[in-house]
């Protein structure tokens, strides 16, 4: 990845402003992608949840799939 920003001693300076600004557009939807992701599996989890379908696989799945939601979400705001 070409890198849009330059790190200074009080936080981060763009040349090209409108690039970054751009890019960080991006990773602001793909957070918001994710997160409503998040909610939707959740939401089907508790669907399956109330109905008793615990050990299906697809709740199974997921699972797997909120897991892997939740440390990706957890990694961006690491960053913030």
């Amino acid at each position: 990845m070409e890198r849009l920003t330059q790190k200074t001693p009080t936080g981060y300076t763009a040349p090209e402003l409108s690039a970054a600004l751009n890019r960080l557009g991006r990773w602001e939807d793909l957070y918001e992608g994710l997160s409503a992701e998040l909610e939707a599996t959740a939401a089907q989890m508790r669907q399956l949840s109330q109905a008793g379908k615990t050990g299906s696989a697809t709740y199974r799945q997921l699972f797997a799939r909120k897991l892997t939601l939740t440390d990706f979400l957890s990694r961006l705001d690491a960053c913030r």
